[in-house]
């Protein structure tokens, strides 16, 4: 279920993301969210998805232009 979250917000960000930037407070804060709880949950760390998951987050931090945040979502990226 969480991997198919990260799918689908993948997808989505792929393909308009002026459209997840522009999708409302409420809205990305859930994604941000669940994105965060996802790659908090033991039991997802081995999954494929934790890679993207922690891109898409950082992503979601720098269309909010929260760059400190993107910043340290995108070394945990590369350095996990």
């Amino acid at each position: 279920m969480k991997a198919a979250l990260v799918r689908h917000l993948s997808l989505a960000l792929h393909q308009d993301p002026q459209h997840f930037a522009g999708s409302g407070p409420r809205r990305t804060l859930s994604a941000r969210n669940s994105l965060t709880q996802f790659l908090q949950d033991e039991r997802y760390q081995d999954q494929k998805e934790v890679p993207d998951a922690r891109n898409l987050l950082g992503r979601s931090y720098q269309l909010q232009k929260k760059f400190p945040e993107a910043l340290s979502t995108w070394r945990e990226y590369l350095t996990k």
